[in-house]
């Protein structure tokens, strides 16, 4: 089960963010027509670690959209960790402003979610 947080701008483009049960986060980007979608955990004991899943896909999205995020082909076991980042200072700078755009606009709400959360699980 996922929830819609809401919508926010990641770099040129809106990008929906969504909660879910568990820890990690994962990111879609969507076919034509349709938006991109972020999704984190939100059982992560602290959540520093809500906020790091968060920053974490923000900025590999920024990653992906500005061709900074390489896949090894053939890759038969579509295994994430074989993800391989490639950018210059410029392209790494551009990378932080665009999820720093993102985080800072979700952070509120999502936080609100989260406090939710916790407080249905005490």
């Amino acid at each position: 089960m996922r929830k819609l947080v809401g919508t926010y701008r990641n770099g040129g483009r809106n990008v929906r963010l969504y909660w879910r049960r568990g820890e990690g986060g994962s990111f879609i980007v969507a076919p034509k027509g349709k938006l991109p979608e972020i999704a984190v955990g939100i059982d992560g004991e602290f959540w520093e670690d809500v906020v790091g899943w968060l920053m974490h896909e923000a900025a590999e999205m920024a990653a992906y959209d500005l061709s900074c995020r390489w896949t090894p082909s053939p890759d038969f076991s579509y295994e994430s960790s074989g993800y391989l980042f490639v950018m210059n200072h410029n392209q790494f700078s551009d990378v932080l402003a665009r999820a720093a755009m993102f985080v800072s606009k979700a952070l509120p709400d999502l936080a609100k979610v989260y406090k939710k959360q916790q407080r249905r699980l005490a």
